[in-house]
């Protein structure tokens, strides 16, 4: 019987470990049910994150200086909306 692996081709070296015709489509199925877990949490983070921008764009009243607003108010200064710019308060702590 051992003849007949090793003539047909079908014999492993020492130590080796035979992996069979469904371990490898399970391994491959693993592995493409992996991607597309991590390609769809990508893609609902992506979405998250531009939802929660327009929440905040909607919230300001779709202020077109919004994140100027925002960094300026962050930095400690104080927005002039006649002007659009930033005035930084001198002589604070």
């Amino acid at each position: 019987m051992e003849d007949k692996r090793q003539s047909q081709g079908n014999s492993l070296p020492p130590g080796a470990l035979a992996v069979s015709l469904d371990q490898k489509r399970l391994i491959k199925n693993t592995r493409e049910l992996i991607l597309r877990a991590a390609l769809a949490t990508v893609f609902a983070l992506a979405l998250f994150f531009a939802g929660a921008m327009v929440w905040l764009w909607a919230a300001s009243g779709f202020d077109p200086y919004f994140m100027q607003i925002d960094t300026c108010l962050d930095s400690g200064g104080r927005w002039n909306y006649e002007t659009c710019a930033c005035e930084m308060r001198q002589g604070l702590p």
